[in-house]
């Protein structure tokens, strides 16, 4: 498990971005089961079996420009 704390001062997407960055990093370790939960209720993204998965595209994922570069899917 990953956890992370966003600093509500910080600029948007910039922790985004660096969120995401690490997340990148994390997928590319292994193979296994992952997902990405925000505040512990918005799924938003899943891998199984191998499968990567976004949810909330256009409640999360489109808000973020950057975010389909950094995690492609």
């Amino acid at each position: 498990m990953v956890g992370f704390g966003l600093d509500k001062t910080a600029e948007r997407e910039w922790a985004v971005a660096n969120m995401l960055t690490i997340v990148r990093r994390v997928l590319a370790t292994g193979a296994e089961d992952a997902a990405l939960v925000l505040n512990g209720d918005l799924l938003l993204l899943t891998r199984l079996d191998g499968a990567l998965v976004k949810y909330n595209r256009e409640r999360w994922w489109s808000s973020y420009p950057a975010a389909q570069q950094l995690v492609p899917g």
